[in-house]
C-alpha cells in the first residue's frame, strides 16, 4: 500500500504506472497463493487413509509455486512486484536527492 501511495503522490506517468502495476501484481500473486494453499488443504482433508502416503509426497509442485509466489510477493528482482516498486519509487528518490543537495 505504501508503494501505491508513493507512486500516486508523484503525479507523473512513471509513478502512476508503477502504482497500477503494483495493485495488479498484488491481486494476481495473492490469489495464486490462496489457490495453492487451498489445493493443499483440500488434498489433506479429502484423502482416504490408504492414499495419504508420506506427508508432502506429491507437494513438490505446490512448494515450487509457493516459493515463486512468495518471491513475487516480496518484490524480488525478476518478478512484477520488483518492477512496480522500482517504477513507484524511482521518481521520489530523485526528488529527495534534489531537496537534500547543498545550495550553491
Amino acid at each position: 500500500m505504501g508503494f501505491v501511495l508513493l507512486g500516486l503522490a508523484t503525479l507523473n506517468v512513471m509513478g502512476m504506472s508503477g502504482a497500477i502495476l503494483q495493485m495488479f501484481s498484488h491481486g494476481i500473486v495473492a490469489s495464486l497463493l490462496f489457490a495453492v494453499v487451498g489445493r493443499m488443504v483440500y488434498d489433506r482433508t479429502h484423502a482416504t487413509v490408504g492414499r495419504t502416503g508420506r506427508a508432502g509426497q506429491g507437494d513438490s509442485l505446490c512448494v515450487r509455486y509457493i516459493c515463486n509466489c512468495g518471491a513475487a510477493s516480496m518484490g524480488m528482482p525478476g518478478f512484477s512486484g520488483f518492477v512496480a516498486e522500482y517504477r513507484s519509487s524511482w521518481v521520489p528518490s530523485r526528488c529527495i536527492r534534489c531537496w537534500h543537495s547543498p545550495p550553491r
